[in-house]
């Protein structure tokens, strides 16, 4: 069975994490553009082991990226320890993140990163109740420390999924409270500079949220950030967008192709410009869609597919006229990378490579710290059962 993407998976605990995801095997090697290549997206050394899983990425500059995730030390007991990468302009290597004592496992789901000597990166901690808590750390230039992270009413299951940073003093983050197998609400937590906060989002106006809770984050200002999602009823999922504008949350109206169409991620540029994408299904199809907020409305935009089964998971816009979304693309044999590209006129198809043998490739997040820079990670398999692997990460020149 196909595994599920990057973009929705991490939004669960390791033991399902490790269950779903299929990486690149010990044999497949990555193919490595020269230096002074021409512009495009290349394959670069991940630096890591083969059983670390990659999932978020956020890049402040051209010599300053970080990459999160998780590293499965024992897929048979799904433990896991969150892992932090760091790009320093020539060459990612792993960087010590510490873990609270006590506890299964931890893993990071996002990072956000406003300058170069400040970022934070959010996730789960599995605890030995068998519960999930939410997790922050923050990278201060120096060291990556722990933060106190609010309990939310006590119980449930919360995991923090989606992170969006204008500022270092001014961070909201996103994540779902399963608190029963049938129950579960949407999170956000807001970082004020001294303190984080928890409280509610709120939820669908029909049906619930799905099983992936909020989608994706971007706050252009410390006073409005846009959550995207999809909702669930019965007949398939829909488009659920919400607006904080600094006091208080605000449902705001977005576009559906089909009675399936769902949102994982968004980029604004500013505060009268987003790009969501995600995926929308007819019936059996699965083909990429975005939308666009011009400061009063969304609106669909016409994205292309380059086979009938095909889906974007994030995207990063460093400019009003510059986006670059990631996902995949599949055929009854094989699953690809994706990255489409919207050039201020429309959506486009950039050619993104594959590691050799891998049947079973795909982008679930990517960051742009300019109009030519951008670093996407994934994972890489040679078939849908493949595991363990290692990460794959690729450049925009």
């Amino acid at each position: 069975m196909r595994r599920v993407a990057i973009g929705h998976v991490v939004k669960c605990a390791p033991a399902r994490l490790v269950v779903a995801i299929g990486l690149v095997g010990a044999s497949l090697v990555a193919v490595v553009s020269p230096a002074g290549a021409a512009l495009g997206w290349s394959i670069v050394p991940s630096g890591v082991s083969v059983d670390v899983t990659v999932v978020g990425v956020s890049c402040p500059s051209a010599a300053s990226c970080w990459a999160v995730g998780y590293d499965t030390q024992d897929a048979g007991a799904f433990s896991s320890l969150s892992d932090i990468e760091h790009w320093n302009g020539a060459r990612w290597s792993l960087v010590a993140s510490p873990g609270p004592a006590g506890t299964l496992g931890t893993w990071l789901n996002a990072v956000s990163c406003p300058r170069a000597n400040s970022c934070y990166a959010v996730g789960g901690v599995l605890t030995k109740a068998d519960t999930d808590q939410s997790f922050i750390e923050h990278w201060n230039g120096k060291i990556w420390s722990v933060m106190s992270s609010p309990p939310y009413g006590g119980t449930g299951n919360v995991v923090l999924t989606g992170i969006s940073c204008p500022n270092p003093s001014s961070c909201l983050a996103i994540g779902l409270d399963t608190k029963t197998d049938n129950s579960a609400s949407g999170v956000v937590e807001r970082w004020n500079g001294a303190k984080w906060t928890i409280r509610a989002l709120p939820n669908p106006t029909v049906g619930s949220w799905s099983d992936d809770g909020p989608g994706g984050v971007s706050c252009p200002s410390p006073s409005g950030c846009f959550v995207v999602s999809a909702a669930y009823r019965p007949g398939g999922f829909y488009t659920f967008v919400q607006y904080w504008n600094g006091a208080r949350w605000t449902i705001i109206p977005s576009p559906n192709i089909t009675s399936d169409t769902e949102l994982s991620g968004v980029s604004c540029p500013g505060p009268t410009s987003c790009f969501a994408v995600g995926r929308y299904f007819d019936p059996s199809t699965k083909h990429t869609f975005a939308e666009h907020w011009n400061g009063s409305r969304w609106t669909a935009s016409t994205t292309p597919n380059p086979t009938s089964q095909a889906e974007l998971f994030n995207v990063s816009c460093p400019a009003s006229n510059s986006c670059f979304a990631v996902g995949d693309s599949s055929t009854a044999s094989t699953t690809t990378t994706l990255v489409e590209q919207w050039n201020g006129t429309k959506w486009v198809i950039d050619a993104s490579p594959n590691p050799p043998g891998a049947g079973d490739a795909l982008l679930g997040n990517v960051s742009c710290f300019s109009t030519q820079g951008c670093f996407a990670v994934g994972d890489a398999a040679k078939n849908s059962d493949t595991f363990p692997g290692a990460p794959l990460i690729e450049r925009w020149s």
